[in-house]
């Protein structure tokens, strides 16, 4: 894939970003409950495995494409798992409210990754060249 695709969807990335970082200050403003505190702290870890993701997949030649793509999502999830692990260590007596928010959010860059993909593939299916 092209540099240009890869423009592009960081482009998406930093927009998508920047729309849940701003409706999670929204959310904390409001003082909902079972909303943890530190949601920036998960945005930012997101937004960053994410970067990362992208950059790889489209460093990838197309051939390994495939590949590439299942081991940049397992690279993710461990990632995540990660942060999960570092989080709940770190502030054990907000743990639920850390699952929820860490959960909403991994489901929402999932479903912009997915979103993103197909958009990418339809453009590229529609101009081959």
């Amino acid at each position: 894939m092209n540099r240009e695709t890869e423009q592009a969807s960081l482009k998406r990335l930093s927009i998508f970003s920047s729309i849940v970082a701003l409706i999670f200050l929204l959310i904390k403003y409001l003082e909902v409950p079972y909303f943890y505190h530190r949601s920036l702290w998960i945005v930012a870890v997101m937004f960053s495995l994410n970067y990362v993701n992208i950059r790889v997949i489209y460093r990838l030649p197309e051939e390994d494409f495939i590949a590439g793509f299942f081991s940049s999502m397992v690279m993710r999830v461990f990632g995540c798992l990660a942060a999960v692990t570092y989080f709940v260590y770190v502030d054990r007596e907000n743990a639920k409210s850390f699952m929820l928010s860490f959960g909403i959010l991994y489901l929402s860059y999932l479903w912009f990754e997915i979103y993103s993909l197909l958009t990418t593939f339809r453009r590229i299916s529609k101009n081959p060249n």
